[in-house]
C-alpha cells in the first residue's frame, strides 16, 4: 500500500528509507576519501528547483536525497551522481 512522504505518494516503507538516508552524511570514493553529500539544492542548480519536494525520492529542500535517487549531485564533479564517472566505493 502506498504511503505519503512529504506530500508525495511513495511505496510503502519509503518514508523510513528516506529518513535513514539522512544519516548518511558522506560518500567514500575508491581511494578511501570521504566527500560530503550535497543536500537537495537551491533554485537554479539544475537538479530541482529547491522549492518543491524532489520528484524522484520525495526529499524536501535541504534534505539529502534517498541514496540512488537520480537527482542527487556528485560531491566530486557536481554532476548527476548515478551517471557520473567518479569512482565511489
Amino acid at each position: 500500500m502506498p504511503e505519503m512522504v512529504n506530500g508525495k505518494e511513495c511505496a510503502d516503507g519509503w518514508g523510513q528509507r528516506l529518513a535513514g538516508d539522512q544519516l548518511v552524511l558522506s560518500l567514500e570514493d575508491a581511494d578511501g576519501e570521504m566527500h560530503s553529500r550535497i543536500p537537495y539544492g537551491p533554485i537554479g542548480d539544475g537538479f530541482g528547483d529547491g522549492v518543491r519536494i524532489c520528484h524522484d525520492c520525495a526529499a524536501n529542500p535541504g534534505q539529502f536525497h534517498a541514496l540512488g535517487c537520480d537527482m542527487e549531485r556528485c560531491p566530486i564533479c557536481g554532476g548527476q551522481l548515478i551517471s557520473c564517472s567518479c569512482d565511489f566505493a
